[in-house]
C-alpha cells in the first residue's frame, strides 16, 4: 500500500521536525535547557530515531484498526459512528505506545522530570501526533483507491466496448446473414407461412440486438423473449431436429442476467454438436440456487465449426465486470451444464 522507503523518509523528516519544535519548546519555557549545538542535534537524532520507531507500530496498527473498521464500519454508511470509533481506537493505540516507549526510554536513560509528568505529556503528543498520522493515512488510503478506481473504471469501459463489439458482429455475421436468408428464400416458394413466422422471428432477433446492445444486464423474461425468436430460426434451418424445454420459474422472470447470455451458450451447443430427426439435440433451461441453468446432451461434430471467439472466455470476462460469481461450465455423465448466476441490483 506504501513504498517503505519513501514511508520511511516522510516518518524520519516529520518526527525531525516535531522533535525540533518540542525541544525548542522546552528550551525556550526553561523545562529543559540545552548547553549547546552539538547536544541539541544529538538529542534531535535520537528522539527522532525513537519517534521513527514509535511512527512505525503507530502506522501498523493504525492500518489494522483501518482494515477492519473499512469491514464493519464503512465511510458513508455511519459516518459519525465511524469517526467517534477510530478517534478512540487511534488515542487508545497513541496513549498504549506512548507509555510502552517513556517507560522503556526511562529505564534506559531516565527522566529529570516526574515520571508521571512525562507519561501525561507524551500521552497527549502521541495522541495529536496519531490523529494527524491517522487523517494521513486514510487520505492515502482514499488517494489511492481513487486512483485505482479510476484505472480500473476505464479499463473495464475499454475492454466493455470490446465486447459489445464482438457480440454484435457475431450477430450480423454474414454467414448466420446469408444462411438464414437462403432459409427464406427457399421457405417463400415452399411454405409462404412459414416464411413469414421466419421474417417475424428474424426481425424480432435484430430489433432486441439493437435494442439491448447498449445495457450491461436484461431481465429474464426478455432473454428469453430473444431465444424464443432466435431459436425458432434454428429449428426451421435444422428441420425441427432441435428441442427447447424452458423450466425457468415464473417468479425469476424479473431477476437480471447479461445480455446475450443464454443464446451465446445455445449457440455454442448448436454449432459443437450435431443434430436430426434421430438424434435431436435437446437443449433443457432451469433454475437453481441463484444460478440460471442450461443443459444440452452432448453429440460432438466429427468436425466441429471453428470459435466465434464470444464463447466461455467473453463470458467471464463479462460476468467478472459486473457480478462477483462467475459462470460455471460442466461436463456430467453426457450432460453439458452450463450455470450463469443471476446479477444482483
Amino acid at each position: 500500500m506504501f513504498p517503505i522507503k519513501n514511508f520511511l523518509w516522510f516518518l524520519l523528516g516529520t518526527s525531525a521536525i516535531i522533535q525540533c519544535a518540542i525541544m525548542s519548546y522546552r528550551h525556550l519555557t526553561g523545562i529543559y535547557l540545552i548547553k549547546d549545538s552539538v547536544t541539541f542535534f544529538a538529542a534531535i537524532i535520537l528522539n527522532s530515531l525513537i519517534s521513527v520507531l514509535a511512527g512505525i507500530i503507530l502506522s501498523i496498527l493504525d492500518l489494522y484498526i483501518i482494515r477492519k473498521l473499512n469491514k464493519q464500519l464503512k465511510w458513508g454508511d455511519k459516518t459519525i459512528i465511524r469517526i467517534c470509533v477510530q478517534l478512540i481506537f487511534t488515542i487508545i493505540i497513541a496513549v498504549a505506545v506512548s507509555v510502552l516507549l517513556t517507560c522503556l526510554i526511562e529505564r534506559i536513560v531516565g527522566f529529570k522530570e516526574p515520571l508521571v509528568d512525562v507519561l501525561i505529556r507524551n500521552g497527549l503528543i502521541f495522541s495529536v501526533v496519531n490523529i494527524l498520522l491517522t487523517a494521513i493515512l486514510e487520505g492515502w488510503i482514499f488517494y489511492r483507491e481513487s486512483r485505482r478506481n479510476i484505472e480500473q473504471a476505464k479499463t473495464l469501459s475499454h475492454e466493455l466496448f470490446e465486447m459489445r463489439f464482438e457480440v454484435l458482429k457475431n450477430q450480423i455475421d454474414p454467414h448466420f446473414m446469408f444462411n438464414n436468408l437462403n432459409v427464406l428464400s427457399a421457405l417463400i416458394d415452399n411454405n409462404p407461412s412459414k416464411a413469414q413466422q421466419f421474417i417475424e422471428d428474424f426481425s424480432d432477433l435484430y430489433r432486441y440486438i439493437l435494442d439491448t446492445i447498449e445495457k450491461p444486464v436484461v431481465s429474464i423474461a426478455q432473454e428469453l423473449q430473444f431465444i424464443k425468436s432466435y431459436i425458432c430460426l434454428q429449428q426451421i434451418r435444422h428441420n425441427e431436429a432441435i428441442t427447447l424445454t424452458n423450466k425457468i420459474p415464473v417468479g425469476v422472470y424479473e431477476a437480471n442476467i447479461l445480455p446475450f447470455s443464454l443464446q451465446i451458450v445455445i449457440e455454442n451447443a448448436i454449432k459443437h454438436n450435431f443434430a436430426d430427426a434421430n438424434n435431436p439435440l435437446k437443449i433443457e433451461l432451469g433454475y437453481a440456487n441463484e444460478y440460471i441453468v442450461i443443459k444440452n446432451n452432448i453429440q460432438p461434430l466429427v468436425s466441429s465449426k471453428s470459435s466465434t471467439g464470444i464463447g466461455q472466455e467473453n463470458l467471464i470476462k463479462r460476468y467478472e465486470m459486473i457480478s462477483d460469481l462467475p459462470p460455471v461450465f460442466e461436463e456430467n455423465e453426457g450432460v453439458y451444464v452450463v450455470k450463469l448466476p443471476l446479477i444482483k441490483e
